[in-house]
């Protein structure tokens, strides 16, 4: 319970563990030390896979883009929509005595508006690598 008295008392350490008895010549300190970067290289290990080959077409890929863009587009239209419905809603008379609705109209509206944002970096993101390959 005390690292610290663990620490000063063991100077080396056996480890019983589910594949047998492991000695360490070093403190408790140490061993988790190198027990945490054991465990960070093995999940790096599994998360690390091989880039799978992939051999596309210029058309394939580019018929690809257009319909990334086309998605992307709906996606922008539609979060258009509903922010300018929020902002007639926040706009209502009868809303401008409800500051628990407006806050609420508010905070959707600039949620709303962070998506919009995103929406737009990818599409732009898109368009340029569909341009990148129409130049090639």
């Amino acid at each position: 319970h005390d690292r610290y008295f663990v620490e000063k008392l063991a100077g080396h350490l056996l480890v019983f563990e589910e594949g047998g008895v492991h000695y360490y010549p070093y403190g408790y300190e140490r061993y988790c030390q190198n027990k945490k970067a054991e465990t960070a290289l093995v999940e790096e290990k599994k998360t690390e896979t091989k880039p799978k080959k992939t051999f596309t077409t210029p058309l394939k890929e580019r018929s690809r883009l257009e319909r990334a863009i086309a998605k992307s587009e709906e996606k922008i239209a539609l979060l258009e929509e509903k922010l300018g419905g929020l902002e007639e809603e926040l706009n209502l008379q009868e809303n401008a005595a409800d500051y628990l609705k407006l806050s609420a109209l508010q905070e959707e509206i600039e949620e709303t508006q962070t998506a919009l944002d995103i929406a737009m970096g990818e599409w732009e993101s898109l368009h340029e690598q569909y341009e990148r390959l129409l130049a090639e």
